[in-house]
């Protein structure tokens, strides 16, 4: 903030006076309004920062190329990048009506299905968050030279992608007790990531074994000189809260690896009312103490309780928790897991 405050300081008292030190015929000028992003120095060949700016080269195919430039802002390399396929959409299965003639109308004709909502689109791993050495230092970083391997070529992430069904709806239009429409919505989900080089080879593909990341972003995290790729995991089935699954990266090794198995929780319902009480089922380490923790929509801590070592499951009275969205966190053991619930 200080730097900030001194340059406009700075510009301001030489308002009216000539710019000699600002070349205007070097400026570069990015009709895209992309943002140069930057290679820390330990990730290059060269051992200093490089500047990656993506241009979109056609909106229609979503085609894009990185530019790489020094940091004198010279460009000195190019390459188009893989994209990976976004796609979402709805189905709905009715039965068609049919018209009585008393006027009212039923739903038991045949039934019908049509595709709705219909939309592609496409995407590449879009950052790094990296958090070095536990300072929250944060940086976007879209290209690498020298993290996964030692060679010449710059390597990217993009997202390996499915198409899962996100909700189903039933329903009972004429309230014959018969379910007469159903609507179900497909989105795309990020269950792995490939990394891949600039000459278009893919070095390695994770597959997220019964899940998916959030988003379309990992944190690279440095911890005492080993350096780990963090994914946030949602499992595909809803028993169990979203864990971070840490890859350790071993540059020009056979490739990287999840390190250790998320501790497992189920919370039960998922929804209740403030009369009623939620479960939770702790799995995992037991012979280790753990701590359990419940937040609202605002970020309060609303109920706390420490499980003793061998105790399995913990009852927390809804009524103790805030109205919508909480989500119930434990930690300790190997390591901390959350899951939203519901309070009616």
């Amino acid at each position: 903030m200080r730097r900030i405050l001194f340059t406009s300081l700075m510009l301001a008292a030489c308002a009216g006076a000539a710019a000699q030190n600002v070349g205007e015929d070097e400026a570069i000028i990015d009709p895209k309004r992309s943002e140069l992003t930057p290679i820390p120095s330990e990730y290059t060949k060269e051992g200093k920062v490089l500047l990656v700016n993506k241009v979109v080269t056609n909106y229609d195919t979503y085609s894009s190329i990185f530019k790489i430039y020094n940091d004198n802002l010279e460009h000195i390399n190019e390459f188009k990048p893989e994209l990976a396929e976004e796609r979402r959409y709805t189905i709905v299965k009715e039965r068609e009506a049919e018209v009585h003639e008393l006027g009212y109308v039923t739903y038991t004709g045949d039934w019908t299905e049509e595709r709705t909502s219909d939309h592609t689109s496409h995407c590449s791993m879009s950052t790094y968050i990296t958090d070095f050495d536990g300072t929250w230092e944060y940086a976007n970083i879209q290209l690498t030279q020298t993290l996964f391997n030692d060679d010449d070529e710059y390597e990217y992430i993009i997202p390996e992608t499915s198409i899962i069904r996100d909700r189903q709806i039933e329903e009972d239009r004429d309230g014959d007790g018969e379910i007469d429409r159903i609507t179900e919505d497909y989105d795309t989900h990020y269950t792995g990531f490939s990394i891949k080089s600039s000459n278009g080879q893919i070095m390695q593909t994770i597959n997220i074994e019964n899940g998916y990341y959030v988003d379309n972003a990992l944190q690279l995290l440095q911890i005492n000189e080993k350096t780990y790729l963090k994914a946030y995991v949602y499992p595909l089935e809803e028993q169990y809260g979203s864990y971070y699954i840490y890859y350790p990266i071993k540059p020009n090794s056979t490739g990287i690896n999840p390190l250790g198995a998320p501790m497992k929780m189920k919370v039960s319902p998922r929804m209740a009312d403030r009369s009623e009480s939620f479960t939770v089922e702790l799995d995992g380490d037991s012979s280790a103490e753990r701590e359990v923790v419940v937040v609202n929509s605002a970020g309060q801590t609303v109920w706390k309780r420490k499980v003793p070592a061998g105790q399995r499951t913990v009852t927390i009275g809804a009524a103790r928790l805030g109205k919508g969205v909480n989500v119930v966190r434990v930690n300790g053991g190997k390591g901390a897991e959350s899951c939203k619930v519901i309070v009616k």
